[in-house]
C-alpha cells in the first residue's frame, strides 16, 4: 500500500499520472518535511500546472482531518 494516495479525483487522471503525482508528492514531503506543507502544496501545484496544464487544486491533510 502506498504511503500517499489520491483521495478524490474528478476526472482525467490516468494511472500513469497518478503514479507520477504520488511520487512527486512523496519526494517533496520526504525532502521538506511535513512542517513545510504550504511550500510543498505550492511547489506541487506549480509542477502539476507545468506538467499537465492549469486548474489544479492541491491539499495535503492528515487522514480524517478534512
Amino acid at each position: 500500500m502506498p504511503r500517499w494516495e489520491v483521495v478524490e479525483r474528478k476526472y482525467g487522471i490516468t494511472s500513469t499520472m497518478k503514479t507520477n503525482i504520488l511520487a512527486t508528492i512523496g519526494s517533496a514531503i520526504d525532502s521538506c518535511g511535513q512542517s513545510e506543507r504550504y511550500k510543498i502544496v505550492n511547489d506541487i501545484k506549480e509542477w502539476l500546472e507545468e506538467t499537465y496544464g492549469k486548474r489544479w487544486t492541491v491539499l495535503i491533510a492528515d487522514t480524517g482531518s478534512y
